[in-house]
């Protein structure tokens, strides 16, 4: 035994030695370690009717750590906590998470807490319901269930009211910390009911993540009004929202008449975790494919658009931003126009200087693109039974279209069903259907009639294509495919002629680009860098929830740019040299947005002339003063502002019996006199030392007086030596302060 261990074990035996079994029990005090890199934290989002996600008492939740490889395991393991009145805090893989195991970690009051750990590419979970969006569904109770096979419980992992914390490890060392050194340590005899003690020392687990809302969002804002200069705390939930992005092909001027067939993609998905919404399939794909499209048009642009005045119709390039959360961005695009203050709201410009409003009557034809994984050769066309009937003639001419073009590019693809109980999958496309139900359009996506194809949508697991190098060349290949067969439909209506597309030609170098800086941990490629003047570290934060005002994704942003890129130009500006001047043409028009960016043919930033918007991706329903009670038929949600969540283990004595400690004192004393002369010289009144790696920071702490002396002694002594043996060696979490 080194001196670091002696020296723990002769502190441990002055506390035994002078305390009653009450103050014994609180080794809590003594040692302390806290994991600094648990960064992945459940946090609680609150909509018009209640709240969903997680928090911990004030003073956080303490359990003693346990863990189960399945259902069975973690059901027996509740009951013989629960008739002791002792809270756990299971320590889970990830991957082995099912409905069963969700239903009793969110329904056991004996659960006060849970760690999550493993590889979450193995889980196949989705963490969206059974039926995504259904409070806000065109159909009702009849709502088909798209996700039943990967939902973790009819309302799904997120949008469950856990009252309690979840955190997600992913640090090794931690993970080795809470495993080994305590739960396998001091607490694995505790897992069989039939050598479970009362009587003995825990390793327990305290965790922290106060949550300052609560109720409903109209609740959380009213009470934020009321004690707004009463109080330190300035905020209590802030609402969700950021911005959507549109890219009007041609211009419109006031004059022109708005025909508009609109294509779509969301930009957003959503975890329980903040930082864990990755969105590869949910996402990504449908906005690069988007992208791409653009990107063919743009570079013969002059001809895309003077076909379409021939015919006095327009493309509209969406990206909608909140959709994961019951369509926040299309729903208040469809308010926007039906209240006539889409794109702009109107002013007194002059004729030539005013774009015209675009109303729900003007989208002659809307498809959404959903989930274009490469990982399926087969693609469904979903029609809603209704709107279909009304306008089966342009709906098939589309279809038609798209499916010979996918066709020749290897991919197979069908109607999902053309009855007239047909339903579209929870989509942008629904959301307008709920305001005019005549809009004709459907959604691309290979998911069966009421299936989702993907398991992992709106899920931490929705990272593979990240993950996996070797399957970004399919994927381009799909993208092109797709891309190209898309410009059909476009072509097929915008120009009145769908051949017109062979004009249009995708760029695989391009794809390739996207591809490989979008699906990165970082978003900080090269290309990224170069077409953004002003780029920031903060753009390079790979998050697809779409947040608050005060911490949005960037992912609108780069669109933005990379739309500006494509489908920007500089003719008209040449005499444009700085930013300024360039921002000052904006003002008094709303035709054009005027940006100044860079130009890679120039290789300096120039002023460029772009008919692209950004609109309010926020629920019409927020006002400045809180909520229009009229307006909660729209999405409606809050994020909880938070304390600072933290995880701290600790070795808790309270089930120890004073016999116990007794005996386990007079052995150690004796092993002491026998292994140091010098014993008594190691007992001093306070002992600090400090050690620093990583610039982490991990506490262990003890205190010892020869006036007051207190002490720990279990039959696991050993154990908890050795865990401060290696925390001294090999400190899991790199700084350790004994004081």
């Amino acid at each position: 035994m080194n001196l670091t261990g002696l020296l723990a074990l002769c502190l441990c035996l002055i506390f035994v030695s002078g305390a009653d079994s009450k103050r014994t029990g609180r080794l809590k005090d003594q040692v302390s370690i806290l994991l600094p890199r648990s960064q992945l934290r459940c946090f609680r989002l609150l909509n018009a009717t209640h709240q969903v996600g997680c928090q911990s008492d004030r003073n956080g939740n303490v359990g003693t750590i346990v863990t189960a490889q399945n259902e069975r395991q973690l059901a027996e393991i509740v009951q013989t906590f629960g008739k002791n009145d002792e809270k756990i805090i299971p320590l889970l893989k990830v991957e082995n998470l099912n409905r069963a195991m969700t239903e009793i970690l969110h329904k056991s009051d004996v659960v006060s807490g849970v760690l999550f750990y493993g590889k979450h590419e193995n889980a196949n979970i989705s963490e969206d319901a059974n039926s995504p969006s259904l409070a806000f569904s065109l159909y009702g109770n009849e709502t088909m269930k798209w996700n039943e096979k990967s939902a973790l419980s009819d309302d799904g992992l997120r949008f469950l009211d856990w009252t309690k914390p979840i955190f997600y490890i992913t640090d090794k060392r931690e993970i080795d910390l809470l495993y080994s050194g305590c739960l396998k340590a001091f607490n694995l005899n505790l897992l069989t009911p039939t050598k479970y003690q009362k009587d003995g020392p825990r390793c327990r687990v305290k965790m922290s993540m106060f949550m300052q809302a609560a109720g409903d969002a109209q609740t959380c804002l009213r009470r934020q009004q009321l004690l707004y200069g009463f109080t330190k705390t300035l905020s209590l939930c802030d609402p969700l929202s950021s911005s959507n992005i549109f890219y009007m092909l041609p211009e419109l001027h006031k004059e022109t008449p708005a025909n508009v067939f609109l294509i779509s993609s969301k930009l957003d998905s959503f975890s329980l975790f903040n930082e864990a919404a990755n969105g590869d399939v949910s996402v990504l794909t449908s906005v690069i494919t988007l992208i791409t499209l653009a990107d063919a048009i743009g570079k013969k642009l002059e001809l895309f658009q003077e076909r379409a005045q021939k015919h006095n119709r327009q493309l509209m390039l969406a990206f909608f931003n909140g959709e994961s959360f019951l369509n926040i961005g299309s729903s208040r695009t469809a308010f926007d126009m039906q209240i006539g203050e889409f794109p702009t709201k109107q002013k007194k410009y002059i004729s030539s200087k005013t774009t015209n409003h675009i109303g729900l009557d003007d989208i002659k034809f809307f498809l959404d693109l959903q989930h274009m994984n490469a990982d399926t050769q087969k693609y469904y066309f979903h029609v809603d039974g209704q709107s279909y009937k009304e306008n089966k003639g342009d709906v098939d001419k589309s279809i038609e279209y798209v499916k010979r073009a996918l066709f020749h590019a290897g991919l197979v693809s069908v109607l999902a069903d053309s009855s007239e109980s047909s339903q579209v999958p929870p989509s942008s496309y629904q959301a307008f259907l709920r305001h005019n139900r005549s809009i004709p359009g459907f959604v691309l996506s290979p998911d069966k009639s009421g299936e989702y194809h993907s398991s992992v949508i709106n899920s931490f697991a929705d990272d593979k294509i990240t993950n996996s190098k070797d399957s970004r060349s399919q994927l381009i290949d799909h993208i092109d495919g797709a891309a190209s067969a898309l410009m059909q439909a476009i072509t097929g209506y915008v120009h009145n002629d769908p051949l017109s597309a062979s004009d249009f030609s995708i760029d695989r170098d391009y794809i390739s680009t996207v591809v490989d800086c979008l699906f990165s941990n970082s978003w900080n490629c090269s290309y990224f860098k170069q077409i953004i003047p002003d780029y920031q570290d903060a753009y390079a934060t790979r998050s697809l929830y779409v947040g608050t005002k005060a911490s949005q994704s960037h992912l609108w942003y780069l669109v933005d740019s990379m739309l500006v890129q494509s489908l920007g130009q500089t003719h008209a500006t040449q005499n444009v040299k700085s930013v300024d001047q360039c921002d000052s043409l904006n003002p008094g028009q709303s035709v054009y947005r005027y940006i100044w960016a860079y130009n890679k043919k120039s290789n300096a930033s120039l002023c460029y002339r772009t008919s692209s918007y950004r609109t309010s991706a926020e629920s019409p329903a927020f006002t400045d003063v809180g909520i229009h009670p009229e307006r909660l038929n729209y999405s409606t949600w809050v994020e909880s502002v938070w304390d600072q969540g933290k995880v701290e283990v600790f070795l808790d004595c309270a089930h120890s019996t004073i016999g116990h400690y007794v005996a386990i004192a007079m052995i150690v004393l004796t092993v002491l006199l026998l292994s140091c002369p010098s014993w008594h010289s190691l007992i001093s009144p306070v002992i600090d030392e400090s050690t620093e790696t990583d610039d982490r920071e991990l506490r262990v702490r003890y205190q010892a007086t020869a006036a007051s002396p207190n002490a720990l002694a279990s039959t696991e002594s050993e154990a908890a030596v050795a865990l401060i043996q290696s925390t001294s060696r090999n400190p899991p979490s790199a700084n350790v302060t004994v004081t």
